[in-house]
């Protein structure tokens, strides 16, 4: 049992370090039961990007189209704004909604679900690199995380992808099983097709996984190669998109590589942008992002009352100097089998942050680097795992912290921030949309078209047809 990494010889021992583990246990439960509910409550009101997506997937579960083009089940998704949605969320969505129904709770759990099966990723791909106890900090870490935490409350596509990266390196190491390598190829390639930050993120962790695995890519070259010309034919559709269609626009607006963006900004080689993308990478390093305020310019991906990681996870960490000491005066093969997986992770931190690097506004934008946070909490769970063969009673410090940050940032989430970030969530449109309910007026002058279908349908029961017709009276 993983409670018995914990427990000291003697009865105290065994009594005090038995109370910190339950404690532990009982923050993980709370977090991940705040994590699906009051889904309504904060963040308040319902955002433009949100409501296009839902709007989008009500009319493929009605009537098979999209909601603006009446394209049959198309691959990408026109958002109001500049956005694309990719058919790994809009498709899945769908689903649920026929299943659930398309309110604001039963659409934003569904991102809730998402991420909470990515915890559980964290903890299972934790137990693959290193052991239970790992695994343990790990599952605790990245419940309490304020960057998935945030995510898991929003109805958007980038809520999803780091589970679907984390879940695509889980099968990719995972040796029990027939199918582990269909379904990590699945799941990178639903990464990819989600989200634009995904096509950087994975492409650099395939290749550090081939690396790190090499004994079994070499072992089986023959699988190996299949997988790589499937994943190559898979992403056709994807590199023609970009190149030809919908996702061609957007790469040129946000991206560093932009020519627009180059020619206001002089940079005239590419040792200009490789030094303006280190210069964003460390704004991702930082303490003011990593512990005081995360991304401080959009209450959409951080309540600024907190930085991207939380208490226990700063600890774990300022531990990793120390544990990287005691991993060195283990057995050698032990000892270099472990720096090779810590260097792994910094690769996984690396690649998630790199797609956000790559662009120029709103940095740090959490949201583009958000696949990052799972690497970050396993390599900090090790760091206290680590200290914890060391030095036993290290895990009554981490329960107290953990247990201090569990109320302080919850009540936060839930009392502060939909005051301070109200104006970011569209709040004026729901409001708008109570009145059209009263005098059905469905105009919302000032609402997104996705907005007015999308409460049209919450609030009255039309259908994707009757309120996209009503739209435009």
């Amino acid at each position: 049992m993983i409670s018995n990494t914990f427990l000291l010889k003697g009865q105290q021992r065994n009594f005090l370090t038995t109370s910190a583990f339950l404690v532990l246990c009982l923050c993980i439960l709370v977090m991940n039961f705040f994590r699906l509910t009051y889904l309504e409550t904060s963040p308040p009101g319902f955002y433009i990007d949100e409501a296009t997506g839902a709007i989008h997937a009500l009319c493929v579960s009605q009537t098979l189209h999209d909601a603006w083009h009446d394209k049959f089940l198309p691959l990408f998704f026109q958002a109001d704004t500049s956005g694309i949605h990719g058919p790994f969320y809009i498709y899945p969505l769908a689903a649920w909604g026929s299943i659930f129904g398309f309110s604001i709770f039963t659409l934003r759990l569904f991102s809730a679900t998402i991420v909470l099966i990515g915890v559980i990723g964290v903890y299972y791909l934790s137990r693959i690199l290193f052991n239970k106890s790992v695994a343990f900090y790990a599952l605790l870490i990245a419940s309490c995380s304020p960057w998935a935490f945030h995510n898991s409350k929003l109805s958007w596509d980038a809520s999803l992808v780091p589970t679907y990266v984390i879940l695509g390196v889980l099968f990719f190491l995972r040796k029990s099983g027939k199918f582990n390598l269909i379904l990590s190829l699945f799941f990178f390639t639903a990464a990819c097709y989600t989200y634009a930050a995904a096509r950087v993120t994975v492409p650099i962790l395939i290749f550090a996984l081939c690396f790190y695995d090499f004994a079994a890519v070499k072992k089986s070259k023959l699988k190996y190669c299949s997988y790589f010309i499937t994943m190559f034919f898979l992403f056709l559709p994807l590199a023609y998109s970009m190149k030809y269609g919908l996702l061609s626009s957007r790469i040129e607006t946000v991206s560093i590589f932009g020519a627009t963006y180059r020619a206001e900004n002089g940079l005239e080689t590419y040792v200009d942008i490789f030094k303006l993308f280190l210069f964003n990478l460390s704004k991702f390093l930082s303490w003011n992002f990593l512990v005081i305020d995360g991304d401080y310019i959009n209450y959409r991906h951080s309540t600024k009352l907190f930085g991207a990681l939380s208490w226990p996870q700063i600890l774990g960490i300022g531990f990793l100097p120390f544990a990287l000491l005691l991993s060195s005066r283990q057995n050698k093969e032990e000892s270099l089998r472990e720096r090779n997986t810590l260097a792994l992770l910094v690769i996984g931190v690396f690649a998630g942050l790199s797609p956000a690097a790559l662009t120029w506004d709103s940095l740090p934008h959490a949201l583009r680097a958000s696949s990052a946070w799972p690497f970050f909490a396993i390599l900090s769970a090790y760091g206290l795992a680590k200290i914890q063969e060391h030095f036993k009673y290290s895990i009554l410090i981490v329960s107290v912290l953990s247990l201090f940050f569990v109320y302080k940032f919850l009540y936060a989430f839930y009392f502060v921030f939909p005051i301070d970030g109200a104006s970011f969530f569209d709040v004026e449109t729901k409001e708008y949309a109570l009145k059209a309910k009263t005098y059905d007026d469905w105009k919302l002058n000032g609402a997104s078209g996705s907005s007015r279908r999308m409460y049209m349908y919450f609030m009255e029961g039309s259908s994707c047809v009757d309120s996209k017709k009503r739209v435009y009276e």
